[in-house]
């Protein structure tokens, strides 16, 4: 015979269904799929890239003031700082354009960089304003994803393009400078290919913008469109004299394909933009590190 049991002795058996809501992470599907012995497929590069960058983009709209603030200074003479390069980068361009370079001025890769130094230093000085005037980054917050993407970038791109342009100029271009500038010529070249430099070293010993390295492509991205650019200008500009230039103009004369040379360039200028990106974010983590210590 089968003994009776007493309901009030049987184990208390129950589903916490409250203690554990099903969320767009946590499905029947997904439950069931881990007792698949099946290995998951692993996301795409580029999809595990966009969720790390959007990742950091949330990190960074939590407390978007990174961007307004500093730790070594006040706001407001963080906002002076910037007031003061937005306008002397705005200041030296008709220098450079009374050498004549009017025409071409948009097609160096310097000048370019030099007017994106001071599109970040007249928004930023912006935001700054605005966030030392309203005391919160709300309006920023405001903003779409996308309009927030570009903003941080106009730091990140700077931030790793002004360590370039100073050394392949240098390195590479400055031989006539050295042996016959003129005055004007010095002015200008120092300002662009070395005042730069300092700003941008400023700025970062100044700010708390942050860096991550899931952001190469944008930098990656502008330097090998900026190759194509230059083979662009190199097939259509036709202002030159042809005496001077028998293989066409190139911007860069170490661009120049016709020379044994130019591969060399070619394929070090790009390992040169990744190595820089790669130790202008470590440097940016290793401030931040110390700060927070």
């Amino acid at each position: 015979m089968t003994s009776k049991k007493d309901p009030s002795k049987m184990p208390d058996i129950h589903l916490a269904v409250d203690e554990y809501p099903l969320t767009s992470t946590s499905t029947p599907t997904s439950s069931l799929s881990s007792l698949d012995n099946t290995p998951a497929r692993s996301k795409p590069l580029p999809t595990k890239l966009s969720k790390t960058y959007a990742t950091h983009l949330d990190a960074l709209c939590r407390d978007p003031s990174v961007l307004t603030t500093s730790r070594v200074v006040s706001t407001r003479t963080l906002l002076w700082w910037r007031l003061g390069a937005a306008f002397w980068t705005v200041f030296i361009i008709p220098w450079s354009l009374a050498r004549g370079e009017a025409q071409t001025y948009l097609f160096y890769f310097t000048h370019l960089t030099w007017v994106g130094l001071g599109v970040w230093f007249l928004v930023s000085a912006f935001q700054t304003w605005r966030f030392k005037r309203d005391g919160s980054m709300n309006a920023f917050l405001k903003q779409c994803k996308f309009t927030q993407w570009i903003t941080w970038n106009l730091y990140v791109l700077p931030a790793t393009f002004h360590w370039i342009v100073p050394i392949v100029y240098w390195a590479l271009l400055s031989g006539s400078l050295l042996r016959t500038g003129k005055a004007i010529d010095w002015w200008t070249n120092v300002n662009v290919h070395a005042l730069d430099f300092v700003f941008i070293m400023v700025e970062f010993y100044l700010n708390r913008v942050p860096m991550y390295y899931s952001q190469w492509p944008p930098v990656i991205g502008s330097g090998l469109a900026y190759l194509g650019y230059a083979f662009f200008q190199h097939g259509v500009y036709q202002g030159y004299d042809k005496a001077d230039y028998p293989d066409g103009w190139w911007v860069y004369s170490f661009l120049n394909t016709s020379k044994a040379s130019a591969w060399v360039y070619y394929l070090v200028l790009p390992l040169g933009f990744v190595g820089v990106f790669l130790f202008v974010v470590w440097l940016h983590k290793i401030r931040d590190r110390r700060r927070e210590q």
